[in-house]
């Protein structure tokens, strides 16, 4: 039930609802006490901000994380490739 609850997030209409939201999705898993939910939300409280982030922009930062790994891609390339 926890996880159809929380991908109830994603379509929170505001900010503020996301948050309220998040913040009662947290305390009712911490209420659980099991071990995987309390890690879980714990990482969602750290991230909160970011995650947030999401319901105001409707982006995600897929696209410079994908930009990224073709960036360190190419430096082990390179690295491979120069003279020793």
């Amino acid at each position: 039930k926890s996880k159809e609850t929380f991908r109830e997030f994603w379509s929170q209409p505001t900010v503020d609802a996301a948050k309220s939201h998040l913040t009662n999705w947290c305390r009712h898993a911490q209420e659980k006490s099991v071990t995987a939910l309390t890690a879980i939300t714990n990482m969602i409280t750290k991230h909160s901000e970011g995650v947030t982030n999401f319901i105001e922009q409707r982006k995600t930062n897929a696209r410079a994380d994908n930009l990224k790994g073709k960036i360190q891609h190419l430096k082990a390339l390179l690295a491979d490739s120069s003279p020793s």
